[in-house]
């Protein structure tokens, strides 16, 4: 597995926040990429999703070194403290489980043997917010 840091740690207001436009290289034989957003000072919004969501963001993959892209996940994350109990149900209540540090975001990737893969990510964040991102990329052996 590889980690690659494509967003520092930092306060950011509300708008769009992008990874290099140019992505991350993805090596031959990879076939998943993990985004995982830093959630430990995400604030409380009111209201259920989607009011709720604190930021939405998006993977996008090239196949072509980074000419074209293809939208490839899409996911909305709700602030707050939320915890995960053994059984993988989430909850706002601290008695349910260990407090979730980190949310995910995760794509499988085709084409294995293409060695002009690129990945990258975008972010609308709502509120003022710290966070940081990173990719992990990984070999899960499927095919």
């Amino acid at each position: 597995m590889r980690r690659i840091d494509v967003l520092p740690s930092r306060e950011r207001g509300a708008g769009l926040v992008d990874s290099d436009p140019l992505g991350v290289a993805v090596a031959v034989g990879e076939d998943r990429a993990t985004l995982i957003l830093d959630r430990t000072s995400w604030p409380e919004m009111e209201g259920q999703s989607p009011e709720s969501e604190v930021l939405r963001a998006q993977i996008w993959l090239s196949f072509d070194g980074g000419a074209t892209w293809e939208l490839r996940a899409l996911g909305g994350m709700d602030g707050g403290d939320w915890y995960v109990d053994a059984n993988g149900k989430y909850s706002q209540d601290p008695a349910q489980g260990e407090l979730l540090m980190a949310s995910f975001l995760w794509v499988h990737l085709r084409e294995p043997r293409n060695p002009n893969r690129r990945v990258r990510m975008h972010c609308a964040i709502r509120t003022r917010l710290t966070t940081a991102a990173h990719f992990e990329l990984s070999t899960q052996g499927v095919r």
